[in-house]
């Protein structure tokens, strides 16, 4: 049987039956750097939460443009199946404050090869290289970072730093103290602490794989089925979004593959985030959206809203001179379109979709209602591939 390993001391020249100076503190940090991250994560979950349900709720932690948390929690890789990642996070977190205190209590001499600093170890790489995805996906493609998101990439780091000094304390070698413990796995503590690990593993697998199993039963995916299915049937999709918004205008360019589908009918409404003309957002996130949103019904009167619709998503237009530009280039007659963009009728057409999607529970944009139920977000892969898939029956026209 391999001996327990200890360490000399280096006053002494003999095993140390007592912690060394700073390992209680160390410690102690390891166990507040994880209770801190389960409060950023319950935070960021309640926020999560709060925007699904008011798209207008104000966020504390918008600093700046480049460092802003809203970004970040309306993002379609925000949530798995619904379920914010945010939540993981705090189960996460949870179990590495339980390590933690074990690590504490138990811990009681140099030479203890126990698993608990190892464990500590892989928590904090699993953590460190979640982190660095996760703000390779903020700087990347949201071109923001979430202030909250870099405290848990901070805490991380520094559990991973720390958990490497409690395993140098045993003295042993990373490579050396996994083989120690594999080779004794069958020792009853050991096997008993890899049981608990298991069952809290198992425990919080379970809202991952239903939110897997969620995503994986897509309503587009569903509702194509039963286009195939049904000889003459059709698809419609009724989308709200917000010409400001980073993920309406990729939704946007998703659809564009789609137009002209004989099957496929494909209705746009206006939810601008603007508290101008939306009186269920309380405080604007996109000034000149209802602007915007007015000049997209305008140019549907005209039968041009696809074509300005993909041109506004593109400029990013706000003001009403550009507006009427951008309409006239493309073959809206000017003084039609200037009327319509400033008259009553637009906007009742305009608040008549923002009624329309209150009434159906639109939490944020883009949200696209599928037979009725609602997504909210761009197309997933999986619902490209679905829509990628013509039904051979299928032969009326939209248009």
């Amino acid at each position: 049987m391999i001996q327990h390993l200890r360490p000399r001391s280096k006053r002494t020249g003999k095993g140390s039956a007592t912690r060394p100076a700073g390992a209680r503190t160390r410690r102690l940090g390891l166990l507040a750097l994880a209770i801190a991250g389960f409060g950023i994560c319950l935070h960021l979950t309640s926020l999560h939460e709060r925007l699904a349900d008011d798209p207008s709720t104000p966020i504390a932690c918008a600093l700046s443009q480049s460092l802003d948390c809203e970004p970040a929690l309306r993002s379609p890789v925000a949530a798995i199946g619904g379920t914010p990642i945010a939540a993981f996070g705090a189960w996460f977190y949870a179990v590495v404050a339980g390590v933690s205190v074990a690590n504490l209590r138990f811990s009681r001499t140099v030479g203890s090869r126990r698993p608990l600093p190892l464990a500590l170890l892989l928590a904090g790489s699993v953590a460190t290289l979640t982190s660095a995805a996760l703000a390779l996906i903020s700087l990347l493609w949201l071109r923001t970072l979430c202030p909250l998101c870099a405290g848990l990439y901070v805490i991380g780091g520094a559990i991973l730093a720390l958990a490497w000094l409690e395993v140098r304390e045993t003295g042993t070698s990373v490579r050396t103290l996994m083989a120690s413990e594999i080779t004794h796995w069958r020792q009853r503590k050991l096997r008993a602490a890899i049981t608990v690990v298991a069952a809290l593993s198992t425990l919080a697998a379970v809202p991952l794989l239903h939110s897997l199993a969620s995503n994986a039963t897509s309503p587009l995916c569903v509702a194509m089925n039963r286009v195939a299915e049904e000889p003459g049937a059709s698809l419609r999709l009724e989308v709200y979004s917000d010409f400001q918004c980073p993920f309406c205008r990729q939704l946007d360019r998703q659809l564009r593959t789609l137009r002209n589908r004989p099957w496929l009918e494909i209705v746009h409404r206006q939810y601008p985030l603007d508290a101008a003309c939306n009186p269920w957002v309380k405080r604007t996130r996109h000034p000149g959206a209802c602007l915007q949103a007015r000049a997209a019904v305008c140019a549907g009167r005209a039968s041009h809203y696809d074509e300005f619709s993909d041109r506004l998503f593109d400029a990013g237009t706000t003001g009403s001179e550009d507006l009427v530009a951008l309409a006239t280039s493309i073959g809206v007659v000017r003084e039609q379109f200037a009327t319509c963009l400033l008259s009553s009728d637009s906007a009742e057409q305009l608040a008549d979709d923002i009624r329309q999607g209150k009434r159906r529970r639109v939490r944020g944009t883009p949200t696209v209602l599928v037979d009725g139920v609602a997504r909210i977000g761009p197309l997933t892969e999986r619902d490209l591939r679905c829509l990628a898939i013509a039904p051979a029956t299928q032969t009326q026209s939209f248009h």
